[in-house]
């Protein structure tokens, strides 16, 4: 019967894509049996058949496992177990909201082909006399070393505390933790979704990696650059960065999810990272790290952990781009860390100085060769930035003889 459902579902969600602007027609809804005032992507997610079944959210909260995963969205239940290994976003991005209404999370990330693409999944609806229903609220889980973390299945609000200027656009932000003597719980390489409004209050959501690790108690701090406006190519800016940097004041309580991502840093040169439907274990002795601007702060995680780990952990190689000098972000740090042994570091800027010492220019063929390690069975390289930066690395990288499978992208 569910597979019955899912076909019907299926052939409305192709009806629906065909339409480039989005709408349809008063003919084309009445064809697909919706209600005439039914006229945006979103409300479809709410045209219930008569037949279709009813859940409370108690009974959707049952399936929230990787291998039984539903949510809840706008009204409607969908299981999406078999879409995870294809969701462009990562498996993890649905499967931290697995059994509970993600409506919120849906509206804030995705687009109305996303919409569209929903309605394959559906399974019925939140049954009237359950959709008010709370889930009770969760106790502060606790890490390996016993340590309250502040992340956890629900999302967590945290506050601004303080918001210094490192540049005119970049800005290390402070958020307390819910106690001062919490970690935030994210493992190395993983990051969290913030969520905040763009400048017509539409809520949205954006990935950020933090600077600060669970050695932090009480607080935790991310390096984040205000996208301002820049017409005509980027005519409102970054939704949520300026939303951050410039627009929410000092002590706005902002909401966080996580852990989430594909890559996660294990200590003493082992790390799980996505394979297929699974993880898959790797252990790197000698490690390429190419990152871009604000890309920095995924290899500000690994620099950190390895000064904690010594020689334990694999050794670093770091290559920084910039636009300008002024660009650079947590340079301190990084010369810090390369001090005391953790990372080879270099830079690049596309405006240099007079006397600048170091690399000009886009990130290049000899840059590489002679920033990174050579191909070998136990070297990785991580790369963090703009898509067209880390595209043209990938290719050079694997031109100089990097296998595919041994390059990972934050």
């Amino acid at each position: 019967y569910k597979e019955a459902m899912r076909d019907m579902h299926a052939a409305r969600a192709a009806a629906i894509a065909e339409e480039a602007d989005g709408g349809l027609a008063l003919s084309k809804i009445k064809t697909l049996g919706l209600a005439a005032s039914t006229t945006d992507l979103k409300s479809l997610a709410l045209a219930a058949t008569p037949q279709e079944p009813s859940y409370t959210l108690a009974e959707v909260a049952k399936h929230d496992r990787p291998d039984d995963c539903w949510i809840v969205v706008k009204g409607a239940v969908y299981d999406a177990t078999k879409y995870l290994e294809s969701h462009p976003g990562g498996a993890q991005s649905i499967t931290m909201v697995a059994g509970t209404d993600a409506t919120e999370d849906f509206e804030a990330i995705h687009s109305k082909k996303a919409w569209a693409e929903l309605e394959a999944w559906r399974v019925g609806v939140v049954s009237a006399a359950g959709a008010t229903a709370r889930a009770e609220e969760e106790a502060a889980p606790t890490d390996a070393q016993g340590r309250r973390v502040a992340l956890g299945k629900s999302k967590v609000k945290l506050k601004l505390v303080l918001r210094d200027a490192l540049s005119d656009d970049s800005f290390r932000l402070r958020f307390a933790l819910p106690a001062p003597d919490m970690v935030l719980g994210l493992p190395v390489g993983k990051h969290v979704l913030i969520y905040g409004k763009d400048g017509d209050g539409k809520m949205v959501a954006r990935a950020y990696t933090p600077a600060t690790a669970d050695e932090v108690r009480g607080h935790v701090d991310f390096v984040i650059k205000a996208y301002r406006p820049l017409p005509p190519r980027f005519p409102t800016g970054g939704a949520l960065s300026q939303y951050l940097c410039d627009r929410i004041p000092l002590y706005t309580d902002v909401e966080f999810r996580g852990p989430l991502g594909e890559i996660e840093y294990l200590r003493k040169g082992r790390f799980d990272v996505a394979h297929g439907g699974g993880t898959r274990r790797i252990t790197c002795k000698r490690a390429g790290l190419i990152a871009g601007g604000t890309g920095l702060t995924p290899m500000l995680q690994l620099i950190t952990a390895a000064v904690a780990e010594g020689k334990r952990a694999p050794r670093y190689s770091l290559l920084l781009g910039n636009r300008t000098e002024g660009d650079i972000l947590c340079r301190e740090q990084l010369e810090e860390a390369a001090a005391a042994g953790a990372v080879d570091l270099h830079y690049t800027l596309d405006q240099p100085p007079a006397d600048w010492p170091h690399f000009t220019g886009f990130i290049d063929a000899p840059m590489l060769e002679k920033t990174m390690p050579p191909p070998g069975p136990e070297t990785y390289v991580f790369c963090c930035g703009p898509p067209p930066m880390v595209k043209s690395a990938i290719a050079k990288l694997e031109a100089r003889g990097h296998a595919a499978d041994q390059i990972f992208c934050f």
